[in-house]
C-alpha cells in the first residue's frame, strides 16, 4: 500500500515505474489507492447531498403539519382559515381574526345577528349552502323574508376570493328593479354570505307551465295570465337588459328559465355568469352552456358575442311566454337549427299570439345583426302595443310539460335553472 503521508509528488510516468512493462496486476495494485478512493469520496459526497436535500423537504412538511392554531380556544381556525378570512371585507371579528375592509362592499354590510328565524335550506350552490332566512329590520315586527348565498367555511382561498369577486360584480351593478336584488352582505366574518330579495314565484319557466297545468286540471284557481300580462314581464325584461347594456355588460343567456317572479308579478334577470366574466376579464372565459336553440346565427357559429345576441334571445323568450313554455323549435333537433335558420326559416305564430307580438319576434330574429332593433328600440315597441293588449282573455294551451320531454325537445339537459337563486 503507498503511504498517503508522504509529500514527494508521485511520479505518473510509466517509464519510472518500477513494474515491468507488461506486469498489469503490479500496476493496478501500486495505484489501487487512487482507483478505490477517488470513487468511493464521490459517492458518498452525492449520498449525503441528498439526505440533507430530503430531510429539509420532511422537516418543511412536519413543520406546517404542526403549526399552531390562533384565535381563542376551541376555535378550531387554523393559519390557513386566517388567510381565507384576511380575503373578507369587515373589521375585527368577534373570534379575534383581523379582517381587512373592503371600500366597495364596506356600505352592503349587514350584521349577522340581523339575521332571524333559522336558516331553511333551498339548495346547494357551488360555493356553499343557499339559504331562506327572514332579516329584521330591528323594529318588532318588520321583518322580510329574504335568500342566502353562502360561501362554506371549508372552501379554498382562490374560491373564496372568487366568491367575493362575484358580491362585488353584484354590488356594482347597483339597484335596478329588474335585476335580482342585493340587499346587502355578510363579510365581516364566517360563514359569508350573499343576502338577495326572495322571489316567491321561483323562476318563469316553471310559472309557465304551473299555469298551463291549472287551467287544464282545474285543480285550484289558475293564475290568470293574459296577453297584457305577457306584454308586462317582456317590458322589465328589457328594461333589465337595457341595464346591463348601459354598463358595457351583454347578458348572454337570455331565456325564461333565467327570469324571477314575485308575487306582484315583478320580474327579475338573473344568471349572470356571463356578464360577471365580461366585467371581470374581458372575455368570456368559461364553459357557461346556453341552449343551442335560444342562440343567435352568429353565437351558434363561435362568432363574438354582441348586444344584438341577445335581443335575438329575447325573440325566443317572447315565444315561451305567448306558448306558456313551450320549447323552441319543437320540431327540430338541436343540430339542424343552424341549417333550418340559414334556409330563412323562422318559428310559426303559436296560436295564442297575435300579429303585432309575432311581428316583433320575427324582428329580432332577422339574420344579420345589424338590421335587428335594439334593446331600447324593442322595449318601446313593447309599451305601444301594450296598449292594444287583451287583459281580459286567459292564455290557454292544452298540452302539459314533462320536465324529461322538454329537456330533449329543447336541448337543455343539464342547464341549472335559476329556481334555486344561483343568480351569481
Amino acid at each position: 500500500m503507498v503511504s498517503m503521508a508522504s509529500d514527494e509528488p508521485r511520479n505518473l510516468d510509466p517509464s519510472s515505474s518500477p513494474c515491468a512493462k507488461d506486469n498489469q496486476l503490479c500496476v493496478v495494485h501500486r495505484y489501487e489507492s487512487e482507483i478505490i478512493i477517488v470513487p468511493v469520496l464521490l459517492l458518498g459526497a452525492s449520498f449525503f447531498v441528498g439526505f440533507c436535500i430530503v430531510w429539509m423537504i420532511c422537516r418543511r412538511k412536519r413543520e406546517g403539519d404542526s403549526e399552531p392554531q390562533r384565535g381563542p380556544s376551541g376555535s378550531g381556525r387554523t393559519d390557513r382559515a386566517t388567510d381565507r378570512h384576511n380575503l373578507t371585507l369587515g373589521v375585527s371579528s368577534p373570534n379575534g381574526t383581523h379582517m381587512q375592509l373592503d371600500p366597495v362592499l364596506s356600505q352592503w354590510q349587514i350584521p349577522h345577528e340581523r339575521l332571524v328565524g333559522g336558516l331553511k335550506r333551498i339548495t346547494q350552490g357551488r360555493f356553499g349552502t343557499i339559504y331562506q332566512t327572514q332579516l329584521t329590520s330591528g323594529e318588532v315586527g318588520k321583518e322580510r323574508t329574504v335568500v342566502l348565498k353562502e360561501c362554506d367555511e371549508s372552501a379554498e382561498a382562490s374560491l373564496m376570493s372568487e366568491f367575493l369577486a362575484r358580491v362585488k360584480f353584484h354590488a356594482s351593478l347597483g339597484q335596478h328593479p329588474n335585476l335580482v336584488e342585493m340587499i346587502g352582505c355578510c363579510t365581516d366574518r364566517s360563514p359569508l354570505y350573499l343576502v338577495l330579495g326572495n322571489m316567491n314565484r321561483g323562476n318563469l319557466l316553471q310559472f309557465l307551465w304551473t299555469c298551463r297545468k291549472d287551467v287544464m286540471k282545474l285543480e285550484e284557481a289558475p293564475y290568470d295570465v293574459t296577453e297584457r300580462q305577457v306584454y308586462n314581464i317582456a317590458i322589465q325584461v328589457a328594461s333589465g337588459l337595457e341595464c346591463l347594456q348601459q354598463k358595457g355588460l351583454i347578458h348572454g343567456d337570455v331565456a325564461a328559465r333565467n327570469i324571477l317572479l314575485s308575487d306582484d308579478f315583478n320580474a327579475k334577470l338573473t344568471g349572470l355568469h356571463i356578464p360577471f366574466e365580461i366585467q371581470r376579464a374581458g372575455v368570456i372565459r368559461s364553459h357557461v352552456s346556453v341552449p343551442i336553440k335560444w342562440q343567435s346565427p352568429e353565437r351558434i357559429m363561435k362568432k363574438p358575442l354582441t348586444p344584438k345576441s341577445d335581443v335575438w334571445s329575447f325573440g325566443v323568450l317572447l315565444f315561451e311566454m305567448i306558448s306558456l313554455g313551450s320549447p323552441p323549435y319543437p320540431d327540430l333537433s338541436v343540430s339542424s337549427v343552424l341549417q333550418y335558420l340559414q334556409r330563412g326559416h323562422r318559428m310559426s305564430q303559436p296560436a295564442t299570439c297575435k300579429a303585432p307580438l309575432y311581428s316583433l319576434m320575427k324582428q329580432c330574429w332577422q339574420w344579420r345583426a345589424n338590421t335587428r332593433p335594439t334593446i331600447t328600440e324593442v322595449g318601446k315597441r313593447l309599451h305601444n302595443n301594450q296598449r292594444a293588449a287583451c287583459d281580459r282573455l286567459v292564455l290557454q294551451v292544452p298540452d302539459q310539460i314533462e320536465p324529461e320531454i322538454y329537456a330533449n325537445v329543447a336541448g337543455t339537459w343539464g342547464i341549472e335553472w335559476q329556481r334555486d337563486y344561483t343568480v351569481l
